[in-house]
């Protein structure tokens, strides 16, 4: 068991006290001796934040009168390095991505509680990670950059528009595991960009192996049309976000967020 040396402190936003009956339930085995505390109201959040430290906060993803952005938006404003687990029943990809970008570290779905205490642990990784890293390394000067993608006219509009923003980026494409393997070998990269699905290779393939690396670099999955489960478990699988191959334009942002 994966027990902290403190007491963990979580903040549950959410309207439905069955539901959090259930989420405190799931945690116990990790945690038995964790604070819980439930709240339902802008005012009560605000109240709890001032209380006290939370390690993480978990929200649910409808909350009748105040909704879930403008709870991201209040924990953020009290520490932007908050970490924010989502647990939510059915959700659309443009949701996530929306929340993504609005704070949210992992999501959770309400009939998979058992992977809670996993969401709460990679959300407190990550907030850990930015709390470690100095303002001034947060972008390095010069980019490493791979891309893992079988199609080579979308390499080259990928890193068009890459070096738009970081003139002195580097970019390797890989469009094959032999390929993949031969770069992680050779480069110590800032970012990784995947696509979704390739002939030979899926973005879940290449997630597990940048996963084994002695050390974490961020994957962001490029996709066209997904479905909603798979980009649930690719986030469960470790993928830092997601971008729409139709929306190049905001991917600058995306990697700038990740790394």
């Amino acid at each position: 068991m994966d027990t902290p040396a403190k007491t963990l402190n979580i903040l549950c936003i959410d309207d439905s006290r069955a539901d959090a009956k259930l989420m405190q339930r799931a945690l116990h085995e990790s945690w038995p001796d964790a604070r819980f505390k439930r709240v339902d109201t802008a005012q009560a959040l605000k109240k709890a934040l001032a209380e006290r430290h939370w390690d993480c906060a978990i929200c649910d993803l409808i909350l009748p009168g105040f909704n879930v952005t403008d709870a991201l938006t209040i924990l953020r404003a009290h520490d932007p390095k908050q970490p924010v687990v989502l647990v939510s029943g059915k959700i659309r990809m443009d949701e996530i991505l929306q929340l993504v970008h609005s704070g949210a570290s992992d999501f959770v779905q309400k009939d998979q509680l058992t992977r809670l205490p996993t969401g709460i642990r990679n959300a407190m990784r990550g907030s850990q990670k930015m709390a470690n890293r100095h303002p001034a390394e947060s972008i390095p000067e010069i980019l490493d950059i791979l891309l893992v993608d079988d199609s080579e006219a979308d390499a080259k509009l990928i890193e068009r528009r890459l070096k738009q923003q970081w003139p002195k980026l580097r970019f390797t494409w890989a469009c094959d595991e032999q390929q993949l393997d031969r770069a992680l070998e050779s480069v110590r990269f800032n970012c990784i960009l995947c696509d979704i699905i390739m002939p030979t290779l899926t973005a879940s393939q290449v997630i597990e192996q940048v996963s084994r690396l002695p050390i974490h670099v961020p994957v962001i999955v490029l996709s066209g049309q997904v479905r909603i489960q798979d980009a649930v478990n690719l986030l469960k699988a470790g993928a830092s976000g997601f971008v729409e191959k139709g929306d190049m334009e905001r991917l600058p942002l995306d990697m700038e967020q990740a790394i």
